[in-house]
Parts: structure tokens; C-alpha cells; sequence
């Protein structure tokens, strides 16, 4: 793993990467699977086709069929599962899928382009895959294979991290991967959480050292500071209460 990168991309599993990633200045830009939620490891395995034919069946229409799934969290009150992917979006959907998908689509379409971009030759790529599962370490390698073979000019790294794994030792709580997988990152004993959203998470600490090459890094003031983490308790007050919060967008979401 590199210090400098030009682009870092979440691939999705859950919210956690996209939130470290914004909580340390790291994500300049949204991308489609920021706050795309994997329900099972044949996500990853349709990650590694997707990537080489360029995504030409993410997030169709004819796929979108409603989440039945408790436990799942999410803002937004309609969600949705892509049959094709197996991902879930829990935060894109105000509007049922039939009234709000063309919006939804626009933006996810902007997104893709704006990955898609990110492996220009000669350029420099963190994927970080972070999911609420274990999984075959296999298909991570696949995956990175793929995303090598379609970009070969690009320099592609890929940092797994995989929360709630089971230890053969109750007192192991986390363990790196082999020396011999072509991948960082490690494994978890926890499940993930609130923990996962906010900067001060221990697993998360490997994006301290990291940063995307020409990105100045903004200077937070005291107030800036203290506003923010009043908006976070009082935001999530509300998400306990069942709420959304409508007509809020913040530039860094387009």
C-alpha cells in the first residue's frame, strides 16, 4: 500500500468506508457504491464481471425489487435490492422506485462515470472493500485480477477488511491476511457499527497515513467542530426516532 494516491474508491459492503473516508478530507467526490450495502459475498464475486465489461448492468430498472430484509438501517423510508448485484440501497430512495428512479439513476450514472475516470493511465487506485461478513478470500483475489487486467496502466490497490469473522480462538478478536494474497487488510472478530462511522475507529486507522495526490485537506474551525457534532447527535436522535431528514444535500452527495 502506497502513502499517495490519485483516487480512493469504496467498494460498498456498507457505509463505513465512505464515512472514514469523509470524515478525514479523503473523499472529495461521491462515487456509486459509497452507500451500497452487500448482503452476502455473491456481491463480490459480481464486482469482479462488473468490472470487466465496464458495469453495463448496474443498477437497471428491471432489477430493482423492494428490500425485505430487517435490521438493515438506512435514512431513506423505500428500499430497494439490485437483483443482479445483490446490493442493497438504503439511502437513495425518498420516492417509491417507480416515481423516483430516473432521478436516482442520473446521479448513480454521474457517479460511475466519475469511477470509471479514476483508472486513467499512469494513475495511482486504493479499492477499499469493507464487508459485514466473511468471505472467501479467493474471490478478492479474483477481483483484484480483474480490475488489473481491464486497467493494466493503472496501479490498483485493494484493502479487505471483513467484520464479523469467526476465530477458531475466542480470544482472538482480529488477524491479518497472509503475507501471500495479493491484498492488505484484515479480519474482525466485532461487528460492524456506529463505531465504523465515526474517525476515531482503531481498524480504520491505516487512512491516516494516506492521502490523494493535488487534494488540500480543509482547515476545520472550533465552531465548524462544535456544529458538526451537535448535527450528528441531534441527527441521530432523530434516525432512533424513526425520521428522515428531507431536503438536506450537501455538495460532497452530487
Amino acid at each position: 500500500m502506497l502513502d499517495v494516491y490519485d483516487s480512493i474508491i469504496s467498494l460498498g459492503g456498507f457505509c463505513g468506508a465512505a464515512s472514514q473516508l469523509r470524515a478525514r478530507g479523503l473523499r472529495p467526490v461521491s462515487l456509486p457504491l459509497d452507500w451500497a450495502f452487500m448482503l452476502d459475498s455473491e456481491s463480490v464475486r459480481w464486482l469482479t464481471s462488473a468490472f470487466r465489461n465496464d458495469f453495463a448492468d448496474f443498477f437497471r430498472r428491471e432489477n430493482l425489487v423492494p428490500l425485505e430484509r430487517e435490521g438493515v438501517g438506512g435514512l431513506a423510508p423505500y428500499k430497494y435490492r439490485d437483483a443482479a448485484s445483490g446490493f442493497g440501497f438504503i439511502h437513495h430512495f425518498w420516492r417509491p422506485v417507480e416515481e423516483g428512479y430516473a432521478d436516482v439513476a442520473a446521479t448513480m450514472s454521474r457517479r460511475l462515470k466519475r469511477m470509471l475516470a479514476c483508472f486513467a493511465p499512469g494513475k495511482s487506485v486504493l479499492l477499499i472493500l469493507a464487508t459485514p461478513f466473511a468471505f472467501d478470500p479467493t474471490l478478492a483475489v479474483d477481483l483484484l485480477s480483474a480490475v488489473r487486467a481491464r486497467y493494466p496502466e493503472t496501479q490498483v490497490d485493494l484493502h479487505v477488511m471483513q467484520f464479523d469473522a469467526k476465530f477458531d480462538d475466542p480470544c482472538v478478536e482480529s488477524m491479518r491476511w497472509p503475507d501471500d494474497l495479493p491484498f492488505t487488510g484484515a479480519r474482525y472478530a466485532r461487528r460492524h457499527g456506529d463505531y465504523d462511522l465515526s474517525r476515531t475507529s482503531a481498524e480504520w486507522a491505516f487512512l491516516d497515513r494516506i492521502t490523494i495526490r493535488g487534494l488540500r485537506s480543509p482547515k476545520v474551525g472550533f465552531w465548524t467542530k462544535v456544529s458538526l457534532k451537535l448535527w450528528k447527535r441531534f441527527s441521530k436522535r432523530l434516525r432512533n426516532a424513526g425520521f428522515g431528514v428531507l431536503g438536506v444535500r450537501f455538495r460532497h452527495l452530487r
